[in-house]
């Protein structure tokens, strides 16, 4: 593992730093500061976009996301709470979920438990449009259990 400070900019915390996951909008990392594990998200500039505007973007789309977030907390929607936001680097930190993700057991699931558990996805999707919240990305890759 790498010093986190090598790999981004800004106000970086972290001794360790692991991908997970690269996106089309974000860099999602493993870090690890004083024991404590997190994840950020970084969401990265665009080279095609005039400067100033990419800024505002990554901006606007970190501060939305903390907000979102912030609203599933409230409702009682299972999700990880943000320990900061970096808006000069449009980066969140956030609470680390062990967990795996939904698509990587789905088929090895009896019938019963997946009845189960759509049901509870259901119920909490429920929760989040009666609270005027749509995911816009809801697929098995984002739901840990």
């Amino acid at each position: 593992m790498e010093d986190a400070r090598s790999i981004e900019g800004g106000m970086m915390i972290g001794e360790k730093l692991e991908v997970i996951r690269i996106g089309a909008e974000a860099i999602i990392s493993r870090l690890e500061w004083n024991g404590f594990k997190m994840v950020s998200k970084h969401r990265v500039p665009k080279p095609y976009r005039f400067p100033e505007l990419d800024r505002w973007i990554r901006d606007r789309r970190t501060l939305h996301e903390a907000r979102v977030i912030t609203s599933l907390r409230r409702l009682g929607i299972p999700c990880p709470a943000i320990l900061l936001m970096d808006r000069s680097e449009a980066t969140l930190y956030l609470q680390l979920i062990e967990g795996v993700e939904l698509k990587k057991v789905l088929d090895s699931l009896p019938a019963e438990e997946v009845e189960r558990l759509a049901n509870e996805l259901g119920r909490m999707v429920g929760r989040m449009h009666r609270g005027g919240i749509a995911h816009g990305d809801l697929t098995t890759s984002n739901i840990m259990l």
